[in-house]
Formats: structure tokens, sequence, C-alpha cells
């Protein structure tokens, strides 16, 4: 039995149930334990506040009702999966290229999330979503996911959910774009930003 007041430096803990459905107490008695690992080690190791998480399986339920809802065919034998790309600035163009080329005979995704959302002027963090729709020829048919993280937490999850709610009123064309919401739990409110936002 798992000891959910455990503050332990280090290492990996799996809570799984084999005979029962998933649960949304199960999701909460995880984030109980990851919050008891809100030290500096898992906290800020690499500078960005992602030094610990949580890993679920892949919620194939909300991704079929997601396809359902798009009017997106989708054979439930094909595999679901995935992708981070990271370009060297140097060869951008070719990324694009290459990227674009394998997306025309693919029916792939793809997702941008402006790392530091919260703690940048909202006009500006709408302009450069709006660059990355244009440069992907995001549109009705093909949507691209704009993933808003809720970066080391900045702000209280009230002021998320005002941040969200502006960008998701003032994208140029909606239809195009598929909000995601990206919470941090550095004040111990990622269940509360998920919910208001």
């Amino acid at each position: 039995m798992f000891d959910f007041s455990e503050k332990d430096s280090c290492g990996v803990g799996f809570i799984a149930s084999r005979n029962i459905p998933p649960t949304h107490g199960m999701t909460l008695k995880v984030l109980e334990c990851l919050a008891n690992l809100d030290h500096r080690g898992a906290k800020f190791a690499d500078g960005t506040g992602d030094g610990a998480g949580v890993l679920t399986e892949i919620p194939f339920e909300l991704l079929r009702a997601e396809l359902e809802e798009l009017n997106i065919q989708h054979d439930s034998n094909k595999k679901i999966g995935i992708i981070s790309c990271f370009f060297d600035p140097k060869n951008i163009d070719e990324s694009i290229e290459l990227i674009n080329s394998q997306l025309n005979s693919s029916n792939i995704r793809l997702q941008y999330s402006p790392e530091s959302f919260t703690g940048t002027e909202l006009p500006y963090a709408l302009e450069v979503c709006e660059a990355v729709l244009d440069v992907w020829e995001a549109k009705k048919e093909k949507p691209v996911i704009i993933n808003l993280p809720a970066t080391v937490e900045m702000s209280t999850p009230n002021v998320h959910a005002d941040q969200i709610e502006w960008m998701g009123s003032n994208f140029n064309n909606r239809e195009r774009v598929i909000l995601s919401l990206h919470p941090h739990n550095d004040r111990g409110t990622a269940i509360a930003a998920t919910e208001l936002g």
C-alpha cells in the first residue's frame, strides 16, 4: 500500500487497479502523490517546473468521441500516437518542407504550445499562435491543437481561466483551432485551473 505522505526525492511511483475501471478518484489520489513531490529536485531540475508529472494510458474513448464530433473516420485497428518535433532554427524551412510532405499523405493532427503562455502578454501570444496556424495552413477541416500551458503556474486559477477565455474568443477563425489546456501544479491549484479553464 502506498503511503500518500511519502516525500522521497526520486523514483517512479505506480498506482494501478487491475479489475476496476479508471475513476476520477484514482486521478485525485495520483495528484495527491504528485503534490508530495513539490521540492526542488522534482520541480525545478531543468529550470522549467516540468520535473515531475503524471503518465496515464491513452484515453481512447475521449479520442474516439473527439474524432466522431469532428466527423473524422478512424479505423480502430490503426495505431494512435503523439509526435514531438524540435527544429534547428538554421534548418527550419527544410524541416517544414519535410513535415508538410509527410502530412499531405497522412492524417496527423498538429499541436502548438506557447511555452511561456501565462507570462506573455495575451495579444502577443495570440499573434504567435495565429502565425503558427497560418504556416500550418489550419482550417476547419484540418484544425490545429493550440495547447495553452499554465507555465510554472504564474497566476491564480481565475486569472488563468480569464486568459483561456480571452484566447478562445479572439482567434481570427476559431473553427480552425482545438483549444487544449496544460495545467501545472506549482501552487497546488492545477485541478482548479483545469476546471475553471
